[in-house]
């Protein structure tokens, strides 16, 4: 999905601010991993998400209408009215993207689900128009590759407990094209076009004695 439903306050420099926090976060992560020391994947993902949410905070000091703030769930970015979290999503070995990968268990991240769709339902509307306005930092990395893909994404389905459903997937960075604003990325749920050959449709001869013999 392209970049149309992303907020105007996470376009340019925010953007530019979240994505080096998020890739300071691998560079660091990357630097202590060592499973023949016991500092394997889980230590490895705790050090993502510490020193990302340390880089964010850092990053956003000062910024004009922007504040990092915790409701006892984890510390997240509001901006512009927008209100942003940051969970990693898989791995990214498999360059399927974020399609069914979602942040694990996180009732926070639930109720923002649960709040887009206030925002962007109606009783009259069954599908979902205007602008999200809780978004999820998602991105994608493991130990030997290092950071892989960051998307914004909004979530807009949940379960109660987790999100089970994206409405937005807006990519933002990939080691791919790292110099591309908004890298290109596969609609999720449509499988790429593919041009088909000329169907050779004939009536083989012995089909025909067949459909003779039975009539």
């Amino acid at each position: 999905m392209g970049s149309s439903n992303c907020p105007s306050d996470l376009r340019g420099p925010a953007r530019d601010a979240l994505v080096a926090a998020i890739r300071g976060a691998y560079e660091e992560a990357n630097g202590i991993y060592d499973p023949g020391r016991g500092l394997g994947d889980t230590l490895y993902g705790q050090a993502v998400y510490s020193v990302a949410s340390h880089n964010i905070t850092r990053a956003f000091e000062g910024w004009p209408g922007a504040d990092v703030v915790s409701r006892g769930r984890g510390p997240e970015l509001h901006i512009g009215g927008n209100r942003v979290r940051w969970n990693k999503v898989g791995r990214g070995t498999d360059g399927g993207g974020i399609r069914g990968r979602y942040p694990r268990g996180s009732r926070a991240t639930a109720a923002m689900a649960s709040e887009n769709q206030m925002v962007l339902f109606t009783e009259d509307a069954f599908e979902p128009d205007g602008i999200a306005t809780n978004w999820i930092l998602a991105h994608l990395g493991n130990p030997i590759e290092g950071l892989v893909a960051i998307y914004l994404a909004s979530p807009i389905e949940t379960d109660g407990d987790s999100v089970t459903g994206w409405r937005d997937i807006i990519a933002i960075w990939s080691a791919s094209d790292p110099m591309s604003e908004y890298p290109y990325a596969p609609v999720p749920g449509l499988p790429e076009p593919v041009e088909l050959d000329e169907l050779d449709i004939r009536l083989r001869d012995d089909e025909g004695d067949a459909a003779t013999e039975l009539t």
